[in-house]
């Protein structure tokens, strides 16, 4: 064999793989710690009952994974450049669906507050945002969550936004609680109650009776990233693991 047929042979082998990686599917999935939805176990594997869903899922359209730890508002905004392909435990909003694909809802979600256990007796009745509006609360929120149309029509309220500080972390609100920085918060009740129970501060903060929404959770996935066609695939893989009981398995282990 002659060294141009073997260049000609070789660089064919070379494109033909080329081309075989390029018409992969790779969905990169951006996280940030979020427990038990999202986060990773002692042996750095990703893990949580949303990234054990959405892994099932695109494994069973035949995508691959792949995981990039970021902050949620971080997340959004390379999500929205498409610089990455998806993320999870997202609520729908008309603004993020200008630029972002929405999947069918896998997962409900509770938005709940929670307060120090010690001074409930003393926030007085809080049974709506307009009672925070109307009291000396201090009101402790996440940068760049969204907890829901009503919550944000407040936000836009100067009076309501002098009882509100705005944390980088979840943790960051939960260290202010104890501080008495603050006297409550919003989060997910599920994830709320797995930081406190990672910091073990169960027995000094609490869940208010008041709970400001329950929604739904979506995957988000980016227009100048995804087609509409895996969009389609990823609902059709959901349904199907709904039909086979996987996932009532995942959301009860």
């Amino acid at each position: 064999m002659t060294r141009m047929i073997r260049f000609i042979i070789f660089s064919f082998i070379a494109l033909s793989g080329s081309a075989m990686a390029s018409n992969s599917c790779v969905l990169t999935m951006g996280w940030d710690h979020w427990p038990p939805f999202m986060y990773q176990d002692d042996s750095k594997n990703m893990t949580g009952t949303h990234i054990e869903l959405i892994r099932e899922v695109v494994t069973t359209m035949g995508c691959e994974i792949q995981f990039k730890e970021l902050p949620w508002k971080r997340s959004l905004l390379e999500l929205r450049k498409g610089n990455i392909d998806l993320v999870g435990g997202a609520s729908w909003t008309q603004e993020r669906s200008v630029w972002a694909h929405y999947t069918d809802p896998y997962v409900n979600n509770q938005i709940s507050l929670f307060v120090l256990r010690s001074e409930l007796d003393k926030l007085g009745d809080i049974n709506s945002l307009q009672d925070i509006r109307n009291s000396r609360f201090q009101l402790g929120m996440l940068r760049g969550a969204y907890h829901g149309p009503e919550l944000e029509k407040m936000l836009e309220d100067p009076e309501f936004m002098s009882h509100v500080q705005i944390a980088n972390t979840e943790t960051l609100n939960v260290k202010k609680l104890v501080l008495k920085r603050i006297d409550g918060f919003f989060m997910a009740r599920e994830a709320g109650e797995a930081l406190l129970r990672s910091l073990n501060m169960q027995d000094e903060i609490m869940v208010h009776p008041y709970t400001l929404m329950v929604d739904k959770h979506y995957v988000m996935m980016s227009k100048n990233s995804v087609p509409l066609e895996l969009v389609e695939k990823f609902n059709a893989s959901l349904n199907q693991l709904k039909e086979s009981g996987r996932y009532s398995e995942i959301f009860s282990q």
